[in-house]
């Protein structure tokens, strides 16, 4: 007698065995999730042609699968968390039987290591997780994967290996043994991978000279995850990713030098790369019609002196020179919105934001006429007084004030209507590490209008955190960017066009106007302050 079943369902701890599946040749899915004490999965369950999805995730004392493998409908394969699962020998012994598989997820199969050496014939896989298992080496064939869009070894570092000082055991004056990864290795290209858009090779243990050169020849990469390895550098070809939208390398602690990033990246998240000092960057990149956000927490390298600030102030320049060529090009390419924001460590707001204040707030005495938009900074600590948590945010938000004034029909009368517009910026605690840093960020036309920048009465920075703890901005500052700077890049770049020799338009040739911002509450209006230029 025949069971005609689309779904079965299990979740049960105390599950050690299925049934026969013999009498539901029709399952369609089988999910056995959670499924803790299952070590037996009967060997009928091979033969259901019409199976799409079998889910043995959790399965901690499933072993292995000794069955012939019939499977002609298979496209979600889930075996994640099986930590006693050593082998998938008899579940691809025949890959004509997978041919249909989409979805292959072994994460946390920490007994694993290794995968058959036709696993690249599997032609329908676009989802590929080895993350947490004992892979040192991917099979070769891995890269003829054409239709793979999501890999992931997260966490894969090989098997652990003995150091020499194991001959403690017959010398006692020896130190004692240390167990050492040998680090995940990669194929010597990854070319092949024509579809792929996520990659994440996190806390694979990878050293220098271990990532692909030719990384930079995945032409659909939108995410890539380095973070967490011991390589000193990073491929000069990640600069050729044409898709590229967001790289990870946080804690990677020996990074000392960041290659040029695409112009399609909008999120760099470099956080804790204590060694980092050389950000490679040229205001040549267009900018895209998204945010961009380049994180740099607890990168003490990059802070610098208070006037030059490291490389950070030049990269922040270089950005806005991005930004406004950009500008200059919209009418060709559409791009009619861009703004950016960096995080990195530092405790004075740099010279080249020509307006500063102490505290958390800049008033503005007078109209910035043709203003394209605003440079700004703030100097922030972080207080907790029990210490810092995993699962905390903190939520810094730029309030600008605009304050123009109407005239009421009836009365005739001048009438104040204020009006708020806010931008915020929050980052989890754990990675600011209770020391200063700095908040810098550029708003564009697409946050307020010619109106609004003419009516501008006061920037305010606020501690908006619902957790106990408290941050204090100690300075800021601004730099208005006015119409003129774009036009003297429209300039710059006619010029530039022309002369064989490239050169870099100057930083600090932005036009400063006699605009009056207060830098204290006795500011005078009638004080202009002088700017203050970066060498």
């Amino acid at each position: 007698m025949y069971i005609s079943v689309s779904l079965s369902k299990i979740h049960s701890k105390y599950l050690t065995k299925t049934p026969d599946f013999t009498g539901a040749p029709n399952l369609e899915r089988l999910i056995l999730d959670g499924c803790t004490s299952l070590s037996f999965v009967h060997p009928s369950i091979g033969l259901l042609k019409k199976l799409i999805l079998l889910n043995l995730k959790d399965c901690k004392q499933f072993k292995s699968l000794r069955a012939k493998i019939e499977w002609e409908s298979l496209e979600v394969l889930i075996l994640s968390g099986c930590s006693k699962l050593s082998s998938v020998r008899e579940i691809m012994s025949n890959t004509k039987h997978l041919a249909t598989l989409k979805v292959l997820d072994l994460n946390g199969c920490s007994k694993l290591d290794k995968l058959p050496e036709d696993l690249g014939h599997l032609a329908s896989l676009e989802s590929l997780d080895l993350g947490g298992t004992a892979m040192s080496q991917p099979p070769s064939s891995i890269v003829l994967l054409k239709n793979l869009e999501q890999l992931s070894f997260h966490g894969c570092k090989g098997k652990a290996r003995k150091s020499w000082s194991s001959l403690s055991s017959l010398f006692p004056l020896f130190p004692r043994a240390n167990l050492e990864s040998v680090g995940l290795r990669l194929p010597s290209s990854l070319s092949g991978l024509c579809s792929l858009r996520q990659l994440d090779l996190g806390d694979c243990n990878l050293q220098e000279g271990a990532i692909p050169s030719d990384i930079g020849f995945l032409p659909s990469l939108i995410k890539l995850n380095l973070s967490s390895n011991d390589f000193v550098s990073l491929p000069a070809s990640i600069s050729q990713l044409p898709q590229l939208e967001t790289l990870s390398i946080d804690y990677c602690d020996r990074l000392q030098a960041l290659p040029e990033l695409p112009a399609s990246t909008d999120g760099l998240y470099a956080r804790n790369c204590t060694s980092l000092e050389i950000i490679s960057s040229s205001p040549s990149h267009i900018f895209k019609s998204t945010p961009r956000m380049f994180y740099f927490n607890n990168c003490f390298r990059l802070a610098g002196s208070r006037r030059t600030h490291g490389v950070t102030v030049t990269f922040f320049k270089n950005l806005l020179h991005s930004l406004l060529k950009s500008q200059v090009q919209g009418l060709k390419c559409g791009v009619t919105r861009s703004d950016f924001e960096i995080i990195v460590p530092g405790s004075q707001v740099p010279d080249w934001f020509i307006h500063q204040s102490e505290g958390s707030s800049i008033s503005i005495s007078q109209p910035m006429p043709t203003c394209s938009g605003l440079a700004l900074c703030a100097a922030f600590s972080v207080h907790h007084p029990k210490g810092f948590y995993q699962d905390q945010w903190m939520n810094l938000r730029c309030h600008l004030e605009v304050n123009f004034t109407t005239t009421d029909a009836v009365s005739k009368t001048l009438l104040d209507n204020p009006r708020t517009v806010a931008v915020s910026m929050s980052v989890p605690l754990q990675t600011l590490a209770g020391t200063d840093h700095l908040w810098l960020f550029y708003i564009s036309r697409s946050y307020l209008t010619y109106n609004d920048f003419f009516y501008l009465s006061m920037v305010s920075f606020r501690d908006e955190s619902h957790e106990g703890f408290t941050i204090k901005v100690k300075e800021c500052g601004l730099r208005p960017v006015y119409d003129s700077d774009v036009e003297e890049f429209i300039r710059a770049s006619n010029n530039l066009s022309s002369n064989t020799r490239p050169e870099v338009l100057d930083p600090d040739r932005l036009a400063v106007t006699s605009t009056i911002i207060k830098r204290s509450c006795d500011y005078c209006s009638d004080q202009q302050p002088y700017p203050k230029r970066l060498k």
